[in-house]
C-alpha cells in the first residue's frame, strides 16, 4: 500500500521520518502501539509518521504514479 504526503512534517525524534509534500510512502505497519502512527519507507529510509499527513492511494493507482514521477 502507498500514500501521498499532504502536508510538511520534521522528524522530532529518531525513529520519524521528515515528510515533504507529494513524497510517495510505502506503508508497512498501520497497527502500531502508538495509534495515529503507521511505519514506512520515503527515499530509501525506515521510520514512523503521523498517518493524519497522507492519503492512501489505491493499489490500481499506484503503477501510473510510478510512471508518471519517472
Amino acid at each position: 500500500m502507498k500514500a501521498r504526503v499532504l502536508f510538511e512534517y520534521k522528524k522530532a525524534a529518531d525513529d520519524e521520518l521528515t515528510l515533504n509534500v507529494n513524497d510517495i510512502i510505502t506503508i508497512l505497519d498501520k497497527n502500531l502501539e502508538d495509534e495515529g502512527w503507521w511505519k514506512g519507507e520515503v527515499n530509501g529510509r525506515i521510520g514512523v509518521f503521523p498517518d493524519n499527513y497522507v492519503e492512501e492511494i489505491p493499489n490500481s493507482a499506484t503503477p501510473l504514479l510510478v510512471r508518471f514521477e519517472m
